[in-house]
């Protein structure tokens, strides 16, 4: 299993096909020829209009930051395996593009830029 999160072409093989955008390891492009480097920016962008916020997906009636689906760690916070409520903070319902989200879609679609 962890060779499928580490490399998508092993995920692939299983029909996973969501291993290309979450594989940690570096890939080739489509005629598996020219290796193709994972760049990503040591900033997480928890801004970033693709993200979902705190409160898509939560039960009615949840008081408590652990008690919805995805909250955020706090800036400083070293993750861990048993967050509490003082090291997560909510993700807000975000509704303007990010210089991170312009980035990417740039990176993701060179052919529309030139």
């Amino acid at each position: 299993m962890a060779r499928a999160c580490e490399y998508p072409d092993v995920a692939e093989e299983f029909g996973w096909v969501a291993g290309e955008e979450y594989g940690k390891g570096d890939r080739t492009d489509n005629l598996g020829s020219a290796p193709i480097k994972r760049t990503y920016s040591q900033y997480y962008d928890k801004a970033s209009i693709m993200h979902y916020s705190s409160y898509q997906g939560a039960k009615r009636g949840a008081s408590k930051k652990l008690d919805y689906p995805i909250v955020a760690w706090k800036s400083g916070v070293k993750p861990h395996a048993n967050p509490t409520e003082d090291e997560v903070e909510m993700i807000p319902d975000n509704r303007q593009i990010t210089s991170l989200d312009t980035d990417a879609v740039k990176r993701l679609y060179p052919f529309i830029w030139d």
